[in-house]
C-alpha cells in the first residue's frame, strides 16, 4: 500500500472521529502520523515508521478509569 491523498483523507476522518469521541491522545498520534505521511506521498506506507513518544516505565500499568456512560 502506498501513501496517497485518499489514504491521508481517511486518516484525517479517523483523527476527527477520535477527537469527537474525546480520545485526544489518539487523535494527536494520528495527527503526527498524518504530518509524517504528507512528506512522503507516493512512498510505501511501511516506509514511514510509527514513533511512540510516550514515556514507558513505572506507573504505566495502572488500572484504567472507566468512562461514564453516554446520557447518564
Amino acid at each position: 500500500m502506498y501513501i496517497t491523498e485518499e489514504f491521508i483523507a481517511e486518516l484525517v476522518a479517523e483523527m476527527l472521529a477520535a477527537a469527537d469521541a474525546l480520545e485526544f491522545e489518539r487523535a494527536a498520534a494520528i495527527r503526527d502520523r498524518i504530518e509524517r505521511m504528507q512528506e512522503n506521498i507516493g512512498e510505501p506506507v511501511d516506509a514511514v515508521k510509527k514513533t511512540d513518544n510516550r514515556k514507558r516505565g513505572k506507573g504505566r500499568n495502572k488500572a484504567r478509569v472507566p468512562r461514564p456512560k453516554k446520557g447518564a
